[in-house]
């Protein structure tokens, strides 16, 4: 416990040191409920304070702070491994995981969500398959990476997710050396347009909030 309020002091004094962060924020809403949120980790007792270190480990993760984010996330489940968010505090550990980068230790987080969470597996299947692909792919495990694609974009037609997920299956029948069954899943793309011209690097951590950082190709 005392390693994570260390760290959030450093944090705290990062943000403030640059000119940005909890206290430099214009809207006064987002101020205030950080310095509560804030308060509450570092001052509340163990079991009180759970609900509100999930609450404030989700503000790190939407302000990119990974690492603090992953810390609180896999603390909240040791507090109260048995809680109604344990499972989706797994989920955003891995995804605070994924966004610093570490994409095979991202991979074995994903996994373990599928084999420790069942209800979880259940909510965030679509997230899920999407990430596992996304992680086989950047590992250079294609074979893996396609069967999760195909996966996703067979069953979840309608999915926010699918014309992402068809790039990840393209791209991956692409590396295997599949180049017609590769233009055969390009073909199923509602449109062309906005890939025709460039290859894609996922760079947002969170699928419902992606965005795309183009490169020639």
């Amino acid at each position: 416990r005392d390693r994570i309020i260390d760290c959030l002091y450093k944090s705290l004094y990062l943000y403030i040191n640059k000119g940005r962060g909890f206290f430099f924020k214009r809207r006064k809403k987002k101020v205030i409920k950080r310095g509560i949120l804030l308060a509450a980790v570092l001052f509340c007792p163990f079991t009180a304070a759970a609900g509100f270190e999930y609450e404030f480990a989700r503000e790190l993760f939407a302000d990119r702070n990974y690492t603090m984010a992953e810390m609180l996330f896999r603390e909240y489940i040791i507090e109260d491994p048995e809680g109604v968010d344990a499972g989706s505090a797994g989920f955003m550990s891995a995804e605070s995981v994924y966004g610093k980068g570490a994409y095979p230790q991202a991979l074995r987080d994903y996994l373990g969500i599928i084999e420790k969470y069942p209800a979880t597996k259940h909510k965030y299947r679509q997230e899920l398959f999407h990430r596992l692909a996304e992680c086989y792919f950047r590992i250079k495990d294609y074979e893996n990476s396609l069967k999760y694609a195909s996966r996703l974009a067979a069953g979840y037609k309608n999915s926010y997710l699918f014309n992402d997920t068809v790039l990840i299956k393209a791209e991956s029948l692409y590396m295997l050396g599949k180049y017609p069954e590769a233009i055969d899943a390009l073909n199923r793309l509602d449109s062309l347009a906005e890939y025709q011209y460039h290859c894609l690097l996922y760079t947002s951590p969170s699928p419902r909030d992606r965005t795309r950082s183009r490169m020639p190709s």
